[in-house]
């Protein structure tokens, strides 16, 4: 990439010297009215099916009379850097079936005075979509057997209550192998580096739902078929020790690191497509995420390179070396900060969310000896600690589900029937209870999604979601999915919605594209 970029640095020096020895100013100057167009939309975004056709009339005045011709481009823009293929129409009034992958992406028209060659360009948003394009999606236990539902939501425009539409059994629809015992679900980026066409293009990478089951880990892509580029059973170069623990998988920017019987396995999606290489450590403690990894620098290449993670073995934590690539066990030195040796039980770990921080739930012996770890630094070795007892909290011996905000500074915590929301900077006393299952019913989950960086659903980061099950009846119908807004000054979130219908939920994750 270094080489490239030298490269694009001398021709682009050698064009402008070209352009600076071709002008010669004869102090000639012949003026003319420039005919001024100007070009809008109807809409300020378009949506439109994939394979379906897209109409649009664009608005084009100009400012004086003309008998000037005019060429017209409309282009969709996929990537950073425009394609011949993005050119979709030369006509006045767009109408053409779109055949790109769902998503949101740039639409503009030129217009291009053919005699003076000025030219014009209007921007608008088009938001390509299929019946599976975004939505929640549920893993669902039936029977033992993993049964997949989804909230697809109509429209990528809309978004209320009534935008969502239930669809079921897409694991029969889609034709996927039988999977035992569903875990969790999650959905994450995969960047592909294809150099023959454009290693750093968006466009080009795979967004991918991971379902983890008892004993595999299942890669559906953006059609929820399987992926076998990114399946790790049929690309693992190496056998995986037996019991295998998929619910320590992780997606991490363009790598993929499983944490198996004190060793750490790890696979880059490269364009050599590099497997899962073992061990990145020859220490025998079994090391742990819940559910993510602890990272304290959100973007940058070098982000998993300050790292922090769960040592279940001798309940510590243990921070990755600086400037070290791979994650390679390191236990701090006996004088570095306390926290790195906790002595308590894991119970939950994510990072970074709000103010770019770690946070971390751990238990003692009694349930109620609960203690909230919130992490700020920019590194996992220098990062400090600041530790909230959580002994005192309503129900608290109960909890089971825990959870924090990447927008407020809020935390949650649930029992089986109760969800409550506290904000951790003013104390105990700003605890709110959120939610109450009703009888005869328990919840399942609790959780904010994990949004993909370029996630096209914003407002779904404010959505706290809470899955309740009918402890009677069959598996088929008998999830909920409750969705909160949450708000700010401390308010109490705002139920957005109630979805019935659903199979016996496992875990939910928002399919974004």
């Amino acid at each position: 990439m270094k080489n490239n970029n030298i490269l694009l640095n001398i021709l682009f020096l050698a064009a402008f010297l070209s352009f600076a020895s071709c002008y010669d100013d004869k102090g000639n100057y012949s003026y003319s009215e420039i005919n001024q167009v100007t070009i809008s939309f109807d809409e300020e975004i378009y949506e439109v099916g994939r394979y379906m056709e897209l109409v649009i009339t664009p608005n084009v005045t100009f400012s004086m009379n003309s008998d000037h011709e005019y060429e017209y481009l409309w282009v969709v823009q996929t990537g950073r850097a425009l394609a011949q293929n993005d050119t979709i129409s030369r006509e006045r009034v767009l109408k053409t079936n779109i055949n790109i992958k769902s998503g949101t992406y740039v639409l503009f028209l030129v217009v291009k005075d053919q005699n003076t060659g000025v030219s014009f360009r209007k921007d608008v948003a088009l938001s390509v979509k299929t019946e599976l394009s975004q939505g929640f999606l549920f893993a669902c236990n039936n029977g033992g057997k993993l049964a997949i539902d989804m909230l697809a939501r109509k429209s990528l425009i809309v978004d209320d209550v009534d935008n969502f539409r239930l669809i079921k059994n897409l694991e029969l629809r889609q034709n996927l192998p039988p999977f035992s015992a569903p875990k969790s679900i999650r959905y994450s980026m995969v960047d592909v580096m294809d150099y023959m066409i454009d290693p750093w293009d968006p466009a080009y990478s795979d967004y991918i739902n991971s379902i983890i089951t008892d004993g595999a880990i299942l890669h559906l892509n953006e059609d929820l078929e399987i992926s076998t580029r990114t399946d790790i059973h049929i690309n693992a170069t190496i056998p995986f020790p037996t019991p295998f623990r998929p619910e320590n998988n992780f997606n991490f920017a363009d790598e993929e690191y499983v944490f198996a019987n004190g060793d750490v396995y790890w696979r880059s999606s490269g364009v050599t497509e590099e497997y899962f290489v073992a061990p990145m450590n020859t220490a025998t403690e079994a090391y742990a995420v819940y559910p993510d990894l602890l990272a304290f620098s959100q973007y940058g290449w070098n982000l998993h390179e300050k790292v922090l993670f769960y040592d279940v073995t001798n309940k510590r934590f243990v921070a990755q070396k600086s400037g070290d690539k791979f994650l390679s066990a390191f236990l701090p030195p006996a004088s570095g900060p306390d926290f790195h040796n906790i002595g308590k039980e894991m119970e939950y770990m994510r990072g970074p969310a709000y103010n770019n921080n770690g946070y971390a739930v751990v238990r003692g012996v009694s349930t109620t000896d609960r203690d909230l770890y919130v992490f700020s630094g920019t590194n996992a070795l220098t990062a400090t600690a600041t530790v909230y007892s959580l002994g005192t909290y309503p129900a608290m011996d109960q909890a089971k589900f825990f959870e924090v905000s990447s927008k407020y500074p809020y935390f949650y915590y649930a029992t089986d029937t109760e969800v409550y929301q506290c904000n951790y900077d003013l104390g105990v006393s700003t605890v709110v209870r959120v939610f109450v299952a009703d009888a005869g019913k328990k919840i399942a989950r609790m959780k904010f999604n994990r949004f993909t960086p370029d996630n096209t659903y914003g407002a779904g980061v404010d959505k706290l979601l809470i899955c309740v099950n009918s402890e009677g009846g069959g598996d088929s119908d008998c999830g909920e999915l409750h969705i909160y807004t949450i708000q700010g000054a401390n308010a109490a979130p705002v139920k957005f919605g109630t979805f019935s219908g659903i199979g016996r939920i496992v875990d939910v994750a928002f399919k974004e594209k």
